[in-house]
């Protein structure tokens, strides 16, 4: 919009200035060209010229045959690209003419043509600007819109690596909530998934565990029951590699039914764990030993 509203200003002043310059030069040379003093035209006509802002100064009788022409072939503008007075050409205006007349008496006619190059470095200087400042708001307003996303999308960053560590089974959670409501929203329900699914799984596990030790292992001794006994056995037999020789030991108590009949199951029961008791901390040292009852 500046370079447009510029550019149209530039317009009417070329038109104003070739006009203008048009009249008054008209009158400066009538002397001359009455008088016939080519000499004195051209001066007056080369003082004009020689400031460089016309391109064109012609003089011309009135049948239109040229008198004096100083004319800048090509016209050149300096400091200016070429694809920027493509882009945004100028109404240059050609050959404004003005009369030349002393005493009513018709002399010729002045053609002035205004040079556009100063017009040029003025609308340049106001594009080289206002694209300098656009490119500066550009940069300032892609690196705040990075920032501004960024800070948008680390809460969902934080919810990713959230789901993450759950699909590891590390069951974490998001101390600070987003402030955004709707993530604020989605984390606390991620914290509550994180901390349900942790609870299920440690009760799991716990289940599981009750189950393997009331399925392997004898509920009085702690030590391995006959089915973990049977399937240790079936292993080693079926693993030549594993098991090349051993030995089987047979631990009987002898009476243990009178014993149990006089003293009580309770006192009974506490001879079965001493028993255990002594030949858990026996056979700790030796390597590749199962004990079962």
């Amino acid at each position: 919009i500046s370079v447009t509203n510029t550019r149209s200003y530039f317009n009417n002043q070329l038109k104003i200035t070739s006009q203008d310059t048009a009249t008054s030069l008209g009158k400066t040379v009538a002397g001359a060209l009455a008088r016939k003093d080519f000499v004195e035209l051209k001066s007056i006509l080369k003082a004009v010229f020689d400031r460089g802002q016309y391109s064109k100064v012609e003089v011309t009788n009135p049948q239109g045959d040229t008198i004096e022409l100083l004319q800048q072939n090509p016209v050149t503008v300096q400091n200016v690209p070429q694809w920027f007075i493509t882009l945004v050409p100028l109404q240059v205006p050609q050959g404004r003419q003005g009369l030349v007349a002393s005493n009513f008496n018709q002399l010729g006619y002045l053609n002035i043509t205004v040079h556009p190059g100063a017009a040029y470095a003025e609308l340049w200087e106001t594009f080289s600007d206002n694209l300098w400042w656009l490119l500066f708001i550009g940069i300032l307003a892609v690196v705040t819109t990075i920032l501004l996303i960024n800070h948008l999308l680390k809460p969902l960053s934080a919810l990713e690596n959230q789901a993450n560590e759950i699909a590891r089974g590390h069951f974490v959670v998001q101390e600070v909530l987003p402030a955004s409501p709707e993530l604020h929203q989605v984390t606390d329900t991620m914290n509550k998934m994180s901390t349900k699914v942790s609870q299920m799984l440690e009760a799991q596990t716990e289940l599981t565990e009750r189950m393997r030790t009331r399925a392997y292992q004898d509920a009085l001794t702690g030590l391995n029951n006959r089915r973990h006994f049977a399937e240790q056995l079936e292993h080693l037999l079926n693993t030549p590699e594993e098991f090349v020789n051993g030995a089987l030991l047979l631990i009987e108590i002898n009476s243990f039914k009178e014993y149990n009949e006089k003293h009580g199951y309770i006192k009974a029961d506490e001879l079965l764990k001493k028993i255990s008791e002594i030949l858990s901390s026996t056979s700790r040292p030796i390597a590749g030993l199962h004990l079962a009852r």
